[in-house]
């Protein structure tokens, strides 16, 4: 019993620190404000790439927590 409790609370505390994050943008052009369909948004650190999609939006998931370049 106190095994499986112990288990339990390792799997509480310590799994939600190796948790992934989701970043979501929009792009629009500054002048216009009209949102802009197919740009590429890379992230340098871990070589990803995505691209807006017909309403501006991006969405880029599975990043481990931290500081990002774009």
């Amino acid at each position: 019993m106190k095994l499986a409790l112990l288990t339990a609370l390792y799997f509480l505390l310590y799994l939600p620190s190796y948790s992934q994050t989701t970043i979501n943008g929009s792009i629009t052009d500054a002048l216009t404000n009209e949102k802009l369909q197919g740009v590429s948004v890379y992230v340098n650190d871990i070589n990803k790439l995505v691209s807006s999609d017909r309403y501006g939006n991006f969405r880029i998931s599975g990043l481990p927590k931290g500081i990002y370049s774009f």
